[in-house]
């Protein structure tokens, strides 16, 4: 085709793609789309908007795309230039623009779009690279596919508008009838997802035309930066790798990039194929590291080619690969280079890897380092405090590094200070996990199967760091619930732990015989199961623990724990979780119930507590007892487990020197004791002699008298 032939088709047929988009937008979104004409006005509108005072802070997910646009901003530099004289790309920064401003508003698409557009943003600098590299015969072709890219990006972009407002069937119906996809129905984020995948492959496509025809070839030596992909070649190797560059790495780097170097030789001269397995839980950071370590060794020239190049030293990173099938076909066959494996399946270290790194959380201390690296000088006035709130949340989230940066996100987008987030999040974490963090783990929990889901159920009521296995192995004849049954069985329950063993959503010490499970793993598995089904969770953790703890029934024990009191320490951090999950649960839903199971476990914990003389769990565990009660249905079980529970409280109370309280708590239980039929008069016994020794510590001895005859 002649040149002016090629000029008047991207003219004519922009000008129907424009058309065609505008047409399907919103009158008040087309408005706004047609004031943002350039990468300038875009800046001023987004980033730096006139009268900052009155605007809302810039959401911290898109502050950090930036230099994402600016890859777009180069492109669409090259379509407006090179392309046909008066082609504009005016609707481009139009909807991109308006697209950004509704991402701004909606917390869920903060944690997905922003992700997307990265993506995106590097097939636009890909072509750049090419572009740079192509010779005059291809310059044509070279154009078709620019002109391409550029349609594919704004059909792309006008449809994420569209979606987000409601048409078609997009996110914002979906919101208003309640409908949940996360069981397998496809949602509007399925929908998203299934039309960025097309339009990643389309632009994959697109590229390889001007891949095919651009010459590999290294730049001047005095135009390499360390922070280029492009520059890490010096031989004419190929690139294929999008640029990443981790601005805000924090932590981690002397120590593991350390460890990756002793497993793939420091300086990649080794001639023999070595390979490393980055596993760990979602979100812990090994992508990152993994992008650390390629920066390195960009700078340091050690490798001719990242990615895949064949007879030169190589490197290859595999990120998030989560089955073998989907590595298998890809695994090189050669013998000679190195790989890097991102995964949360620990299988694959034994596999394919030479050897493997387990990447951990962090501890308080470091997370709450990080948090506020993260915010800088956006946190309060009172720097003591708000350290101090930094570190509960670490704690909280037990140094997760994508978890406190979405808090991070969170705190600076609303403009709390970490002390005001901290008094919010503890009044319902749930809400915050829920909208901020959920994607992160749906895929992996949506495969799990009954059994799988039913132990993770379970363990994300335990305590998390010391699950030992000797709570599941429970034999047949107790009276377990159905759910529970593959725990009589080995071999099953082997079965049912091996999916979590392979995601990292747990982890076992098989010397010590125990379980552990990460706290983010935890809250966002209850995030994940629906009420009915978390209240089954609950509901099976209670029985196992229940059936550990030692009975005051018991012949042996004549209602006191002190020879059990080895057993008895083994399952009290268990109950203390259980009653701050119930409360939890029941400040988020009024509708989350309790079980007798329950009170009976709280009832024996109690005792044991007072044994042991640990005064302010007692006062807790008897406070959670006396809300769980009430919910009972059969009032003869509740008023036996009031009248002990109020025992129990007399006793604290007279410990501390409130003898008025205990006398109080004490007459009242001794009143309900009254109540039954029949009178069991053994436990009436008790509260007239713990009645008497409360009036005698009151100096009311003529009234301890007679309550002692």
């Amino acid at each position: 085709m002649e040149s002016s032939d090629l000029e008047h088709y991207f003219l004519s047929n922009w000008a129907e793609i424009i058309k065609r988009c505008e047409k399907s937008l919103e009158p008040d979104d087309l408005e706004q789309v047609q004031l943002i004409t350039s990468w300038d006005v875009l800046q001023n509108e987004v980033f730096d908007p006139v009268g900052k005072e009155s605007r809302e802070p810039i959401p911290f997910e898109i502050s950090l795309i930036k230099p994402t646009l600016g890859h777009f901003h180069q492109f669409t530099h090259i379509f407006e230039s090179q392309l046909a004289p008066g082609l504009q790309a005016k609707f481009f920064w139009g909807v991109v623009g308006v697209l950004l401003k509704l991402i701004a508003r909606d917390s869920q698409a903060l944690s997905k779009i922003p992700r997307m557009l990265k993506s995106l943003g590097y097939k636009a600098e890909a072509f750049k690279r090419n572009y740079s590299a192509s010779s005059l015969e291809n310059l044509d072709q070279v154009k078709e596919v620019c002109f391409d890219i550029q349609i594919q990006l704004v059909e792309f972009f006008t449809t994420l508008i569209k979606s987000m407002r409601g048409e078609e069937g997009g996110i914002q119906q979906n919101k208003r009838d309640g409908r949940d996809h996360r069981h397998g129905q496809e949602g509007p984020w399925s929908s998203f997802q299934h039309e960025f995948i097309k339009t990643n492959q389309a632009l994959f496509e697109t590229l390889a035309r001007i891949e095919d025809l651009a010459p590999a070839r290294s730049p001047p030596p005095d135009q390499s930066s360390s922070s280029d992909i492009a520059a890490v070649t010096q031989h004419g190797a190929v690139v294929k790798l999008p640029t990443k560059i981790y601005q805000s790495f924090f932590n981690r780097t002397d120590t593991l990039l350390e460890k990756i170097d002793q497993v793939l030789g420091r300086d990649g001269s080794t001639t023999s194929f070595r390979s490393i397995a980055l596993f760990g839980i979602g979100g812990i950071g090994k992508s990152s590291i993994a992008a650390r370590y390629i920066e390195t060794k960009i700078e340091e020239k050690k490798y001719d080619a990242i990615f895949w190049v064949y007879d030169c030293k190589w490197l290859v990173v595999y990120d998030n690969v989560e089955d073998i099938k989907v590595l298998m076909p890809y695994w090189p066959e050669a013998s000679h280079g190195k790989a890097i494996i991102t995964t949360r399946n620990h299988t694959l270290v034994y596999k394919f890897a030479t050897s493997g790194l387990e990447i951990t959380s962090w501890d308080a201390k470091t997370g709450s380092d990080f948090l506020l690296f993260l915010l800088k000088d956006k946190i309060g006035r009172d720097i003591q405090a708000e350290g101090v709130s930094a570190a509960e949340l670490a704690d909280k989230l037990s140094g997760h590094a994508l978890g406190i940066s979405h808090m991070a996100g969170l705190i600076q987008r609303r403009s709390w200070s970490i002390t005001e987030f901290m008094r919010i999040y503890l009044k319902d974490p749930r809400r915050l996990h829920k909208t901020e963090l959920q994607a992160v783990w749906d895929v992996s929990f949506g495969t799990l199967e009954k059994d799988s889901r039913v132990f993770l159920g379970v363990a994300s009521f335990l305590v998390p760091d010391n699950m030992a296995q000797e709570l599941f192995e429970i034999t047949e004849d107790e009276n377990l619930p159905e759910d529970l049954e593959f725990c009589t069985d080995e071999f099953g329950f082997s079965k049912a732990i091996e999916p979590l063993l392979t995601l990292a959503l747990i982890k076992r010490d098989k010397d010590a015989r125990a379980f552990s499970c990460h706290r983010m793993v935890q809250r966002q598995f209850r995030c994940f199961l629906p009420l009915e089904e978390r209240q089954q969770a609950f509901n099976n953790a209670v029985v196992l623990v229940y059936h550990a703890f030692p009975k005051q029934s018991d012949a042996t024990n004549k209602n006191q724990f002190y020879q059990q009191w080895t057993q008895c320490n083994r399952c009290l951090q268990h109950v203390l979780y259980l009653k701050e999950n119930f409360k939890e649960e029941r400040r988020h839903s009024k509708k989350f119930m309790t079980s007798w199971l329950f009170c009976e476990l709280l009832k024996d914990c109690q005792r044991y507590l007072y044994e042991i003389n640990a005064l302010r769990e007692l006062e807790e565990a008897c406070e959670a007892n006396l809300l769980a009660v009430e919910m009972l249905g059969d009032q003869e079980q509740a008023i036996d487990i009031k009248a002990s529970t109020l025992s129990h409280q007399a006793s604290m109370f007279e410990s501390i020197g409130k003898v008025e309280q205990a006398i109080e708590r004490n007459t009242k239980g001794y009143n309900m004791r009254l109540e039954e039929k029949p009178l069991k008069g053994g436990l009436l016994g008790g509260f007239e002699q713990n009645l008497a020794y409360n009036y005698n510590t009151a100096n009311q001895h003529k009234t301890a008298l007679t309550w002692f005859e």
